[in-house]
């Protein structure tokens, strides 16, 4: 983004109150103080979303909420369900019908004190074509990729930005130094809010929402354009992972995929399974990592489970739905 352009911009609308057309959903379960940081570093932007919808699970959070819906227009719901999806969705049925756009936030991000200001700029010159913005961590940290030519003929990465792998793997863009156009985006997103009333997140009850962001863009962008914007950044703060968590990741990213191939004739399945296959063996390798070993065992798991679903579904005792609400 050209900086004289921006600064021309804010200059203009110092002293002018606009309806921004912009609402923020927060899906938060158990993180006061990430959520802290997160709502004030909207209170202190420059300007304001129109609403900031904030729905949560797990701990009560009235306190948080206190403290800057008095700045801030919150809409706040506690929800017993702790999934992105479900909580996402709950969000989006709080918007009013006249935002024309909605920010989707998790709540371990911060903002920049101009943020939604270069929002505001950058809708004012979006083309119409463009109904996702998937934006920048400006502190990420990508992770080496081991076995690259391994990894290329099995479908399990892809050296093109923002793809979707053949066996159903969403290839990050954080890396990219331009703006592209992307086949998916994750949940690090903004979206022109007619997009929802034909698309929908997955009702995802499972305790990990996996992937949920790859289920519901992929058909978006088979239809309409996304991109990822370079020009608006957040920053991730710092938070531990337990390591238990790497089994769910493991464990729901494979049953969560399994659902989501499912869905389209230009994904293998065949390719899916090597890929569990080439997980259990990498990891296996380091077993005396905890991390590691974590992961083993929720993509060893994964795949017995897999082969219970593969019979079950054939006899057609189960369906696909299964998939995503254990």
């Amino acid at each position: 983004m050209p900086d004289e352009e921006f600064i021309e911009y804010m200059r203009k609308i110092k002293d002018t109150l606009t309806a921004n057309r912009l609402a923020v959903v927060i899906a938060t379960c158990n993180q006061i103080e990430y959520l802290n940081n997160l709502l004030e570093s909207i209170k202190n932007n420059s300007q304001h979303p129109e609403t900031v919808v904030v729905i949560s699970s797990g701990i009560n959070i009235d306190k948080v909420i206190g403290k800057y819906n008095q700045v801030v227009n919150i809409i706040h719901e506690h929800v017993n369900i702790n999934s992105q999806s479900f909580q996402k969705n709950i969000g989006l049925e709080k918007i009013r019908t006249n935002h024309e756009f909605v920010l989707f936030l998790d709540d371990y991000f911060t903002l920049e004190d101009d943020f939604f200001a270069r929002c505001f700029f950058k809708f004012k010159n979006l083309s119409e074509e463009v109904v996702g913005l998937g934006l920048k961590i400006s502190n990420f940290k990508p992770e080496p990729i081991t076995f690259p030519k391994l990894r290329l003929t099995i479908h399990n990465s892809s050296k093109k930005a923002g793809h979707v792998t053949k066996s159903g793997i969403g290839v990050g863009y954080q890396e990219n130094k331009n703006e592209i156009q992307t086949a998916w985006l994750n949940a690090l997103s903004i979206w022109r809010t007619y997009i929802f009333n034909e698309f929908k997140f997955a009702k995802i009850t499972s305790r990990y929402s996996a992937i949920e962001d790859l289920i519901f863009s992929y058909p978006i962008g088979k239809k309409c354009k996304l991109i990822y914007s370079i020009d608006l950044t957040v920053h991730m703060q710092n938070r531990e992972i337990a390591h238990d968590s790497y089994f769910y990741r493991a464990f729901y990213t494979n049953l969560h995929r399994r659902y989501f191939i499912n869905k389209y004739s230009e994904f293998s399945k065949n390719l899916f399974y090597i890929n569990i296959v080439f997980f259990i063996s990498y990891h296996f390798l380091k077993l005396n990592h905890k991390l590691h070993r974590n992961y083993f065992r929720g993509n060893l798991t994964s795949l017995l489970y897999l082969i219970f679903f593969e019979i079950f579904n054939f006899f057609k005792l189960i369906d696909d739905d299964w998939l995503i609400n254990q």
